[in-house]
C-alpha cells in the first residue's frame, strides 16, 4: 500500500485510503462490522493513546475479512494548539481489526509516541519555512496533509487551498527529506511564492520561446533523490500562459544546475531538447 509505514502485523502509517478490488463471495468474506463502533473501539485502545487528544475524522474499512482480520483506514486530526496559523491537519492510519469485534488485532505500537513526536516537529517547521509562511498568507488553506517520506522518521506536508478545485487548486508541498525542503507547488501567479532560483530559471526559458507571454498558472514539481550520493533531480513546469498570440500552455524541464533538459513550447517547429536557453 502506498505511503505506508508497517508496524508489526496489525498497523501501517500515513495509508490513504485505497479502492478495493472486486471480488465474489467465494473469495471475499464480508463482515458485519460498523464503522463507528470500530472507531469507538481504537479510541479506548491503549495502543492508541499518543493520539488521545487528536480527533478521529473518519473511518473507512475495507469490505473483506483476511486471516480473521479486516482493514481499517483512520483519518486523524491533531489538536488545534498544534498548528500557530490553525491549519486543519489530516493523516491516515490503517489499522487492522478483529473481523468479528472490531478490536485492534496487534500489539501496541511503541512507534506511535515518535510519529506524534514526528509531525509536531514537521508543523513547527514547515509553518516557519519562509515560503509556506507567504502561501499561508495569501491563500486559505483548507487542507493540509501529512504523508511519509521515502526516508524513515521524516515527514511530508502538502497544503491545498481550495479542495474542490482539483489540479486547479493552489498547493505547495514541504518535505523534510529534500535539501530545500519545497518539492512541488501549483500557484496562479510569479508572486504567489518569494523569489526562487528555478522559478526565475523557468521564466527565463519561456522568455526565450514567448518574450510576449505571461504565465497565469504555474505547476512545477520534482521527485525527492534516494540517498545521498543520488543525482539531483530535474523541476518539471507546465505553465498557462496569457498574451496576445500566445499558445496556450509552456512546459520545461530543468536541472537542478539550471540547465534545460527539455522544453515543449506547444509549437512543433520550436520543440527543443537541451536548447541552452
Amino acid at each position: 500500500m502506498r505511503c505506508s509505514i508497517a508496524i508489526g502485523a496489525a498497523l501501517a502509517f500515513l495509508a490513504p485510503p485505497v479502492a478495493p478490488a472486486a471480488a465474489g463471495p467465494e473469495d471475499c468474506p464480508g463482515h458485519e462490522l460498523k464503522p463507528d463502533a470500530v472507531a469507538e473501539r481504537i479510541r479506548h485502545w491503549d495502543g492508541f493513546s499518543p493520539f488521545a487528544d487528536w480527533r478521529i475524522v473518519e473511518l473507512k474499512m475495507a469490505p473483506c475479512v483476511h486471516d480473521g482480520r479486516v482493514l481499517s483506514h483512520l483519518q486523524i486530526s491533531p489538536p488545534a494548539r498544534l498548528s500557530p496559523h490553525d491549519l486543519p491537519y489530516r493523516a491516515w492510519l490503517t489499522i487492522l481489526v478483529d473481523g468479528t469485534s472490531g478490536a485492534p488485532a496487534g500489539p501496541k505500537p511503541e512507534a506511535f509516541s515518535d510519529l506524534v513526536a514526528g509531525i509536531r516537529r514537521l508543523a513547527a517547521r514547515a509553518e516557519r519555512h519562509e515560503e509556506v509562511r507567504r502561501f499561508i498568507e495569501r491563500f486559505a488553506v483548507v487542507r493540509a496533509q501529512i504523508d511519509k517520506t521515502g526516508q524513515k522518521g521524516l515527514y511530508r506536508l502538502t497544503l491545498t487551498a481550495d479542495a474542490q478545485a482539483g489540479d486547479r487548486a493552489p498547493a505547495i508541498t514541504y518535505d523534510e527529506s529534500a535539501p530545500d525542503r519545497i518539492t512541488a507547488y501549483r500557484i496562479p501567479h510569479m508572486d504567489s511564492l518569494p523569489v526562487r532560483r528555478e522559478l526565475l530559471r523557468m521564466i527565463e526559458v519561456l522568455s526565450g520561446h514567448h518574450p510576449r507571454c505571461r504565465p497565469s498558472w504555474i505547476d512545477a514539481h520534482r521527485t525527492v533523490a534516494a540517498g545521498p550520493e543520488a543525482e539531483p533531480v530535474p523541476w518539471t513546469f507546465r505553465v498557462e500562459l496569457e498574451g496576445a498570440g500566445c499558445p496556450a500552455a509552456f512546459s520545461a524541464e530543468l536541472e537542478a544546475d539550471g540547465e534545460v533538459a527539455r522544453v515543449n513550447t506547444n509549437d512543433p517547429t520550436l520543440d527543443a531538447k537541451g536548447d541552452g536557453q
